[in-house]
């Protein structure tokens, strides 16, 4: 009899990086496993149609942010109703502890708490509820070793799943680039590229702050931008103030990112705090020079052509960076090689998928 998954997320499903994990597991189950999806804060439609695409029962309870009490007593009447074996759960801090807390009530053998960052919003309770979700947690998961230590301790062995990407799909193409830089009209153009979600975390502000710099020293160059979020429109906002209109492209969120990679030329991540993050992954596959912000873990970096400047630099530092990788002749074809070879390739997340939900 094949086994029964419930896959949680505690975060709204939508262009990010845990939810491209999430959907990737939902894609590399074993064929013995029959997995539910449980939206602890909704979903972008866009979301919700991938799911379908992929005959995908799922539930969309109260949120799990705003409504705790509702949410976990949906939870609870969920597991009963559908005695799961196994559940995961996707988050951010150790307010997970909750989720599995229900779980084990409900008698599920196979608890996984699984790590996606290494900031949360809650610290306080976070750090309260660290010892009881480690205590509930059958196997803990982390995307990396940063955010494993974060939600568990430096001293639990934890499973560690790197952020898997396909990585045949990012794939440097010249033939790609030259279409898409001429449908973009920046064909003569040093293109720099951004991809994340309007968002504090993803500190926009500071990317728009280094352009205009780069810009005065580089006028022919321009920004794009791939995402959405809550702080679009201050975001664009301040790039009218700025008189950079004309300079940075706004995509929104795309389904061929790896497509608009391919005409970069630098890849920028200004994050305030992440744990590994994808898009850079995705960025290096496609061969690109990264330049991130320190606060990036460093498991990021893949390819020798990622480079890291402390997000308390003036903004110079990251200017005179920049500079830097303009000089570089960069062979795109070997981040792809890097990339390929570093285990972050699909085949690898199907491996440990099948351990540990067995």
């Amino acid at each position: 009899m094949n086994k029964k998954v419930l896959e949680v997320s505690t975060g709204k499903l939508m262009y990010d990086g845990m939810t491209k994990v999430e959907i990737s597991l939902l894609d590399n189950a074993p064929d013995d496993k029959n997995v539910d999806f449980l939206l602890g804060k909704g979903a972008l439609s866009e979301m919700k149609l991938e799911l379908d695409k992929r005959n995908v029962n799922y539930y969309e309870g109260p949120d799990r942010e705003y409504n705790v009490l509702r949410y976990l007593f949906f939870l609870y009447k969920l597991l009963r109703a559908n005695n799961y074996d196994i559940i995961h759960i996707h988050g951010n801090s150790a307010t997970m502890a909750l989720d599995l807390l229900i779980a084990k009530l409900c008698n599920v053998k196979v608890r996984i708490a699984h790590s996606h960052n290494t900031v949360t919003k809650h610290p306080i309770l976070h750090r309260i509820l660290q010892p009881i979700l480690s205590d509930l947690t059958t196997i803990p998961v982390a995307c990396g070793k940063d955010a494993g230590e974060f939600l568990f301790g430096s001293k639990r062995m934890i499973v560690t799943i790197p952020n898997s990407i396909d990585v045949n799909l990012f794939k440097f193409n010249p033939i790609v680039r030259k279409k898409i830089r001429k449908e973009l009209n920046v064909d003569n153009k040093i293109v720099l590229g951004h991809i994340g979600r309007y968002s504090y975390q993803k500190n926009h502000n500071l990317l728009i702050d280094v352009y205009y710099e780069y810009y005065k020293s580089h006028p022919n160059s321009v920004l794009i931008l791939i995402g959405d979020g809550e702080l679009r429109e201050s975001i664009e906002n301040k790039i009218n103030l700025l008189g950079l209109k004309d300079n940075v492209i706004i995509l929104g969120n795309l389904s061929n990112v790896q497509d608009i990679l391919n005409a970069m030329d630098i890849f920028l991540l200004t994050s305030r705090y992440e744990g590994l993050s994808v898009t850079a992954i995705e960025a290096q596959a496609s061969g690109l020079p990264c330049l991130l912000s320190d606060r990036i873990s460093k498991e990021t970096k893949i390819s020798d052509n990622c480079f890291f400047v402390k997000s308390s630099s003036e903004i110079q530092n990251w200017i005179e960076e920049l500079d830097k990788i303009n000089l570089y002749k960069v062979d795109r074809l070997k981040g792809y090689e890097a990339v390929k070879a570093s285990g972050y390739d699909l085949s690898n997340l199907r491996r440990m998928v099948n351990i540990i939900w067995n």
